[in-house]
Order: structure tokens, then C-alpha cells, then sequence
């Protein structure tokens, strides 16, 4: 069953095993597994919601999720989880209870070991989102930017440092031998980028173009707003980099935790009070490539292998 299949295999980590043996107790059923990995990142989300509501209409951080994120979980599960007690944690972080944080994050990395990657990013955001003069973060955010890609023309160096120093674990280099194309050649799908993969970065370059137009409004209302913000265009960096370096669409792995930030970031713009002219159009704009993201993405090109008219008997 699932779990003798999580026991034999070491590159699960300690927390999907202890979910595995718990739902096993239960039932051997992989359904009941499936509800239960499920639970673990729906939960974290509706506390976070639950906690925004008295600014943030509930309805608005769970559509985000629902059109985001929901499907891709699925097929993402372990990383899923820790991005959604990563998310949990960051809440807790503006609440001032940094002991619940600090709980979040240990059961983000009991999860998927590259919650480090989240961490970091975040941390970073958290820095640089104490600048509040919106035009000198604007600078800021685009030499961070071209660090990024920097790092990435020298990745496979600086992946090898991260292993030797025994910062990650030994496995990725599993992954430096197979994005380097020891393993399986250039022409393993790991370096295949189709026409979906373009369209997907192209949604999410309108809504990083929508959030920089937005953000010195948002910036001004909320002191936490430019941490979301920041955080969105690096997982919007990350994504674009890796397509265009390594030619890969694994990007949005690397970038899954920051990616999260929209479940802060796009209510936020959605529960806006203000209705003139610009704000609503920037709304709309959202709205709509929120619609294309989730019907042409999942629906019609099946990202992550949701195929939902897709029937077998």
C-alpha cells in the first residue's frame, strides 16, 4: 500500500510518512490518504483566511486559492503542504506570535526539504518590505532581480557549493545530474517547454505588471503589502529564469512557496475600497487573466495532469 510504498522510499520526508502511517490507521484506501494530504494544505489556508477576515472577505482568499492553487495540489502534495504552513506562518509572523511561526515553519520542512528555498525568499521579502518609499523598493527589487539571474547563468556551481556544504541535502544532486543532462539527456521532459508553459508565464507577467502598477497604493494602506509583492515577482523571476537558462519548466517548483504570496496579495487588491477608474481596470485586468489562468490552464491544457473532461470507465 501507500505506505509500505513511503517506507521503502527515503526521499520522502518524515512528515508525508507520519501522514501516511496516521491515514493508514484509518484505512489502507488511497482515497482516504488523498483526504487527508488534502486537509493538510486546505486547513492552513482557511486559517488564513479566517484571520484576514475582519480587513479581507474570507470568499476572496479562498477563490485565489481555489483558482491558483487547488488543482496543481494534486500533483505537488508534499510542497503544497509546506507552502500552506509556510503561508500559516507568515500570518502568524504579522501577528507578532512568533513562537506559532517558528511551529509552522519546522512543520513546513517536516514536509519537503526545499522549504529552506521558501524561507529564504521570504526572509529576503521581509527585509526588503521594511522599505517604505515605494520608487527606492522599485531599485531595490530590480538589482535582487539581477542577482537572480545571475545566479542562475552560474547554478550548477553554485549547487554544488549548497551540497558540499551540506546545506541541502545529498539527494538534489539527483537534480544537478539531471538539469545538467547527465541523466536522461537534453531531451528528457524535463527540458520541454510547450505552448501552455508560455502561455502560464505570460499570465503571470500581466500580474506581476498589474502588481508593480498597483503597489504604491497597496504599499501606502497595508505596511505588510510590499512583502506579498516583493515575494510574487521573485516567484515570477525564478520561473522566467529557469525557462530561459535552463530552458525548463521546473521553475515553478523552485518557486511554489512564493507563489503562494497571491493568496495575500490579490485579495488584498480585490477588497479595495477605492473605485475610481484606474483601480477598477486594474481589477478587471486581474480578474481576467485570473479566469484565463484557471480555464485555459487547467481545464483546456491540463496543467498537472488535471483533465477534467477527460473521462475513464
Amino acid at each position: 500500500g501507500i505506505l509500505g510504498a513511503l517506507q521503502r522510499n527515503e526521499d520522502f520526508e518524515i512528515g508525508y510518512k507520519l501522514l501516511a502511517y496516521f491515514s493508514n490507521q484509518i484505512s489502507p484506501n488511497f482515497g482516504v490518504f488523498l483526504f487527508f494530504t488534502e486537509l493538510m494544505i486546505i486547513l492552513p489556508i482557511y486559517i488564513v483566511a479566517y484571520r484576514r477576515s475582519p480587513r479581507i472577505p474570507v470568499s476572496s482568499t479562498i477563490i485565489v486559492f481555489l483558482l491558483f492553487f487547488y488543482c496543481a495540489t494534486f500533483n505537488i502534495m508534499r510542497q503544497s503542504i509546506a507552502a500552506a504552513f509556510l503561508v500559516l506562518g507568515y500570518q502568524f509572523y504579522e501577528e507578532k506570535k512568533y513562537i506559532r511561526t517558528i511551529l509552522c515553519l519546522v512543520i513546513a520542512n517536516l514536509f519537503h526539504s526545499s522549504t529552506i528555498i521558501g524561507i529564504f525568499l521570504l526572509v529576503i521579502s521581509v527585509i526588503m518590505g521594511k522599505e517604505k518609499n515605494y520608487n527606492v523598493l522599485l531599485i531595490k527589487t530590480g538589482i535582487i532581480s539581477v542577482g537572480i539571474l545571475v545566479l542562475f547563468t552560474i547554478w550548477t556551481n553554485l549547487a554544488n557549493f549548497l551540497i558540499s556544504n551540506s546545506i541541502i541535502p545529498e539527494r538534489y544532486e539527483i537534480y544537478l545530474a539531471v538539469f545538467t543532462g547527465q541523466i536522461s539527456g537534453k531531451y528528457s521532459y524535463y527540458f520541454q517547454i510547450m505552448l501552455d508553459d508560455y502561455f502560464g508565464l505570460f499570465c503571470r507577467l500581466v500580474v506581476t505588471l498589474v502588481l508593480i502598477a498597483f503597489g504604491k497604493k497597496m504599499i501606502k494602506d497595508n505596511s505588510n503589502a510590499s512583502v506579498y509583492w516583493i515575494s510574487y515577482i521573485f516567484s515570477f523571476l525564478i520561473n522566467a529564469s529557469v525557462m530561459m537558462v535552463i530552458h525548463s519548466t521546473y521553475g515553478m517548483r523552485i518557486a511554489w512557496f512564493t507563489e503562494f504570496s497571491l493568496i495575500f496579495v490579490l485579495p488584498e487588491i480585490l477588497a479595495k475600497s477605492n473605485k475610481t477608474n484606474d483601480i477598477m481596470s486594474l481589477r478587471n485586468v486581474l480578474t481576467v487573466v485570473s479566469a484565463l489562468m484557471y480555464f485555459s490552464g487547467f481545464i483546456i491544457f491540463g496543467w498537472h495532469g488535471i483533465l477534467p473532461f477527460r473521462f475513464a470507465l
